[in-house]
């Protein structure tokens, strides 16, 4: 399998993570998604956009088969179930 955002996925659920998680960043700096997921790298501790680091935290939740994931600058979150 090739490089996704600068790691190799290894899972269905893994690629699927790592996407929503480069879509989260994309969506947090409204943005364009065709130009700008080429820019991400999700290799290390903290998301890089275009070289630098972009001071975000990512918070991933999966269910089943489902993954969502949150960009925000809050440290912490909260899980309200509906």
């Amino acid at each position: 399998m090739r490089r996704l955002f600068g790691v190799i996925p290894k899972t269905a659920q893994s690629y699927a993570e790592l996407f929503t998680k480069a879509e989260a960043i994309v969506k947090y700096k409204a943005s364009s998604i065709l130009l700008d997921l080429k820019k991400i790298d999700l290799s290390g501790e903290q998301p890089i956009y275009d070289g630098s680091v972009f001071p975000i935290n990512l918070f991933t939740f999966m269910d089943g088969d489902k993954v969502i994931t949150v960009a925000t600058k809050e440290d912490e979150y909260s899980v309200i179930h509906i």
